[in-house]
């Protein structure tokens, strides 16, 4: 069976009084789905025969090496990532998105995972995806997980073709936090404080956002953050490997 990640009831209950629904966020590479799907993605379009996808991910392969450490330069990761995408625009990839979906990302959607957002959904919270992804690949992912509200790394469209450009802030370590205020200021929710009351990730990349809400979870956590979260006492769960809960 499925364990859920039981959230600290007094949090919950002080919040559920609010007249807006309590927000459960998840990061999404190695948390929801076993793998990161920009690097899945350059895989894929490999597989497809794409110009310019092998290049790319050998040079991809080589800066995600300082993603472990926090040091990793994501503007430069994303501009090398879009290089084979440059002059296209999202409608021409729309049917290569839904193959890859389908085809590899809705294989490694984590069992627990899908159990874990109808849980949250079951209990009137609203969850987001908010990733270091590529924007267009997280709503993609998003909608085959029926989560409408999904952030990600904005691709710059130039007359909406693909510029090779992303645009700021960036949803990656402290990023994260600045696109997740950005995007509750446009819902019309409350400071993060009062609308955020969970947060899943598997990166000591997040814990700047982990440390700002009340029930924070490791999921699948790196040795970095797996320290942390004993430390401090969050839990700790491992999907697609075992139910337990620590």
């Amino acid at each position: 069976m499925t364990s859920l990640v039981q959230p600290d009831v007094s949090s919950v209950l002080e919040k559920a009084c609010q007249d807006y629904p309590l927000i459960a966020a998840f990061d999404l590479d190695e948390t929801l789905i076993n793998g990161d799907c920009a690097q899945l993605w350059l895989q894929f379009l490999m597989e497809q025969g794409w110009d310019g996808a092998a290049r790319a991910y050998d040079q991809c392969c080589v800066l995600m090496e300082s993603y472990n450490n926090g040091h990793m330069n994501m503007e430069r990761y994303m501009s090398v990532w879009l290089q084979p995408l440059h002059g296209k625009t999202l409608n021409e990839l729309q049917s290569l998105l839904t193959l890859f979906v389908d085809q590899w990302i809705a294989p490694r959607i984590f069992t627990e995972a899908r159990a874990q957002l109808q849980h949250h959904i079951a209990q009137g919270h609203l969850p987001v995806i908010i990733s270091a992804s590529p924007d267009f690949l997280v709503n993609a992912i998003g909608r085959s997980l029926a989560v409408s509200d999904c952030i990600g790394i904005v691709v710059s469209l130039d007359k909406g073709v693909i510029s090779g450009q992303c645009q700021y802030p960036i949803s990656y370590r402290e990023g994260k936090i600045e696109c997740l205020q950005q995007w509750l200021k446009a819902m019309n929710y409350p400071s993060l404080g009062k609308a955020v009351g969970y947060f899943y990730s598997d990166s000591h990349n997040d814990l700047p956002l982990m440390k700002l809400v009340p029930n924070p979870c490791a999921v699948n956590p790196n040795p970095q953050l797996a320290e942390t979260a004993q430390q401090l006492g969050w839990p700790i769960n491992y999907w697609g490997q075992s139910a337990s809960v620590i």
